[in-house]
Order: C-alpha cells, then sequence, then structure tokens
C-alpha cells in the first residue's frame, strides 16, 4: 500500500508535525508532500496565494500519485487531495481528511471512499470559510475553503466514514490539528490505518 501525506496551510516545518507525524504507523510506503509555506513570512501574503500553491503542488503531487495510492491530508490539503481525485478518476482508493478546510457540499467522485475526521469545536476552519467568502467576489473567483472540518461533509460515496473527533468519548480531540498531538495520535493514527487497510479489502485489492 502507497499512502501520500499533505499537510494543511501555513505550516513551517513541512507537515513534521501535523500528518508527518502519521508515518511512523503506517504501512507500505509513505510519501510526503511538503509544498512550500514557510517561505512567505506574512499570514495575509499566504492567503491570498493559497490558490496558486495549490495548483504547483496538484501539478507536482500528481506526477506521484500510482493506481490503489490513498491519500491523508490535514486541512487546506484537503482540498489539494479532492482536485487530485477529480483530475485523476479511477486512480485514488481512498482519502482521509482530518479537519478538511473545504465546503461541506462538495461532491467527491462516487469511486472515491473519503474518511473525514472533523471537529465541532474547529474554529481555524470557520475563519477560513469567511475568508474565501471575502475573496470569492460572490462565486467570481472561487478559492474554495469551507468549515466542514467544524461540521462534516453533507454527502459522500459509498464506503466513506464521519467522526466528530471532539466527541468520541475516549480520546476527544478538539483543536484543529489535536489528532496529531499525544496522547490521542496513536488511537486516531490507528483509527486511519485500520480504516484504510478495510477500504482497499473491500475494493478487492
Amino acid at each position: 500500500m502507497r499512502t501520500h501525506l499533505i499537510h494543511g496551510f501555513n505550516v513551517r516545518d513541512n507537515g513534521d508535525k501535523t500528518t508527518g507525524a502519521l508515518a511512523e504507523f503506517l504501512r507500505g510506503e509513505v510519501i510526503e508532500h511538503p509544498y512550500g509555506w514557510g517561505r512567505f513570512p506574512l499570514m495575509l501574503p499566504r492567503l491570498f496565494f493559497v490558490g496558486a500553491s495549490n495548483r504547483r503542488a496538484i501539478s507536482r503531487i500528481a506526477d506521484s500519485i500510482q493506481d490503489g495510492d490513498f491519500i491523508i491530508a490535514h486541512s487546506n490539503g484537503c482540498l489539494i487531495a479532492w482536485e487530485l481525485c477529480i483530475m485523476l478518476p479511477g486512480k485514488i482508493a481512498g482519502v482521509v481528511c482530518v479537519n478538511p478546510s473545504m465546503r461541506g457540499d462538495t461532491t467527491w467522485p462516487i469511486d472515491v471512499p473519503v474518511l473525514c475526521l472533523y471537529n465541532s469545536r474547529d474554529w481555524v476552519v470557520q475563519l477560513g470559510r469567511a475568508w474565501s467568502r471575502l475573496v470569492s467576489l460572490g462565486g467570481f473567483h472561487f478559492q474554495g475553503w469551507g468549515a466542514a472540518g467544524r461540521y462534516g461533509f453533507w454527502g459522500l460515496p459509498p464506503g466513506s466514514d464521519q467522526i466528530d473527533v471532539a466527541e468520541h468519548r475516549q480520546f476527544p480531540s478538539t483543536g484543529h490539528s489535536a489528532i496529531f498531538k499525544p496522547p490521542v495520535l496513536v488511537f486516531w493514527a490507528t483509527v486511519i490505518r485500520r480504516w484504510c487497510a478495510l477500504t482497499r479489502a473491500r475494493q478487492g485489492a
């Protein structure tokens, strides 16, 4: 099994403390895809360059995707993962979205199961949704961010699952990047690994 890790927006460590923290718990080949947010010293310029940075990342990552690969993404990385699914129909076996900065009404390809780990207390994606509405100019310039990371998706393909990590009885996780931190990291990494294995088994691979 090959798994691609795509970090979120506004990271300076290439995702090492978020998606990268999952790598040691995954089986098979793990490929990390840093896409360079650290080079912008101020937040505002980064916000304006989201679209351009995402397009560069999508182009580069697409070249490394093989049939049957999985993607695990966080925040803005989930938007990149969705774009890859649209660009590469039939190639991606499943996507894990952690606190996705995406619209809840996003339509995923029918053949791509999605595990959405959202957080009903996530205020970061709320801010992202407000920014998206501001810069979209009434829909003329689509930016893409939304608050699925707080509310989940409205509808997902067969074989998909959604979990509100903030309301989990044993391992509640309430921050935008909370599942990547001890002591809950091991539990959620295991959930992700088992979901990917089950999805692959369902597909007969």
